[in-house]
């Protein structure tokens, strides 16, 4: 018989899954009724967070990354078990506007994992902070991969914004935003070696902006979803292919790859591949490299990657801590 946390647990799953699927049918009709300007704002523009998940090119969607995966695929902290994790990372863009992100992730007794992140950007003339807060764990256990089972997770993301604090003339144009946005995600094992990943970045999201030039407007923060296939053939190569479709009807659907490479489980290599579809201006590729290290009961872990985009290259470094 079938325990009310087993019943719970299913339910969890089947409502990530209902979201994730109905957002893609949804999400235009509701943007339809907004007072926006674009489906391209140019506040909180999806970057890349994390140098291991940038040196395979953004590709994993279906890779457990611990407290990173709060940025990608809030399922990917479940598989952390017993583990708290830290990581920190940096990066520039275009050499001009500096992002910093941090996320850390815990899993509790009842196999519950807990995620709290934030991102900060930009300087005096726009600055943008996001909160992240997660939750994820095991739902189901699968009939044909018996040591492998399916994580689901869900997501909130807060968002704040300000502008025009650098009070360059007496008619600065100056301003706020608010708003929030709904993260889903699921991992299922395909095979011992091979998962699929279904996840949604802002399937429902608002914003609203309070200008002292324009007044009061909403403006949606495009939603992103992705299907990846991550595999890994021996335990020292991983591959993957992700699939982004976006739900703002100016932003392409993009194709990313990436490929991580174990020495010696101390060092790793990376690379990606970025490309959008149809073909458009979008073509980039990444490299990457790790170090982990451990010390005492600690595991420490030493990222970079460098993008080779098309407006400018862009390096990110992270920190991690597993303990």
């Amino acid at each position: 018989m079938r325990t009310t946390n087993d019943r719970r647990m299913r339910a969890m799953l089947l409502a990530s899954t209902l979201v994730v699927a109905g957002a893609l049918w949804l999400t235009p009709f509701a943007r339809a009724g907004a007072q926006q300007l674009s489906d391209i704002p140019a506040a909180f523009v999806d970057v890349g967070i994390g140098a291991r998940s940038m040196g395979m090119g953004g590709a994993v969607a279906a890779n457990e990354l611990g407290p990173e995966s709060l940025f990608w695929n809030p399922a990917g902290i479940a598989p952390v078990n017993g583990v708290t994790g830290f990581s920190v990372t940096h990066g520039e863009q275009m050499g001009l506007v500096p992002y910093s992100a941090a996320s850390a992730s815990h899993t509790l007794g009842s196999g519950l994992t807990l995620g709290i992140g934030v991102i900060q950007s930009g300087d005096d003339v726009l600055t943008e902070t996001t909160l992240l807060l997660a939750v994820a764990r095991e739902v189901v256990a699968t009939p044909w991969c018996a040591a492998r089972a399916i994580d689901a997770g869900v997501g909130l993301r807060g968002r704040r914004a300000s502008y025009g604090n650098n009070t360059s003339t007496e008619d600065q144009v100056t301003g706020s935003a608010s708003g929030f946005g709904v993260d889903v995600g699921a991992l299922i094992p395909a095979s011992e070696a091979v998962t699929v990943a279904l996840s949604g970045r802002d399937v429902f999201s608002t914003l609203t902006w309070e200008s002292s030039a324009s007044g009061s407007y909403d403006e949606n923060v495009p939603g992103l979803m992705s299907l990846g296939l991550r595999a890994v053939p021996h335990g020292a190569v991983g591959l993957e292919v992700d699939v982004e479709r976006s739900l703002g009807a100016d932003n392409p659907t993009r194709v990313l790859a990436g490929i991580e490479a174990s020495l010696w489980n101390v060092a790793e290599l990376r690379g990606g591949y970025r490309k959008a579809l149809p073909p458009g201006d979008l073509e980039e590729y990444t490299l990457g490299a790790g170090a982990s290290i451990d010390a005492a009961s600690m595991l420490l872990r030493v990222d970079f990657s460098y993008l080779f985009g098309q407006l400018d290259n862009t390096m990110r470094f992270s920190l991690g801590v597993e303990l």
